[in-house]
């Protein structure tokens, strides 16, 4: 796919659109992700998905399986 889609002009225009649209948020992600408390949730999110992320699959499995047999 990607060999076929143009990709940079696939990032310019996401890049236009979140720009266009979330100037101000973004520039208060970037102080947020900037500050202690941000540089602690960069830290530690990846550790908490992964903590988590067998559960949610096992729940999906789970729900799948109900589901198929219906």
């Amino acid at each position: 796919m990607t060999e076929q889609v143009n990709m940079v002009y696939m990032k310019q225009l996401m890049f236009d659109g979140l720009v266009g649209n979330l100037t101000a948020e973004l520039r208060g992600a970037a102080r947020f992700y900037g500050s202690p408390e941000g540089r602690a949730v960069r830290e530690k999110l990846p550790t908490g998905i992964d903590e988590i992320m067998p559960l949610i699959q096992a729940e999906l499995s789970r729900t799948a399986r109900r589901l198929s047999r219906r």
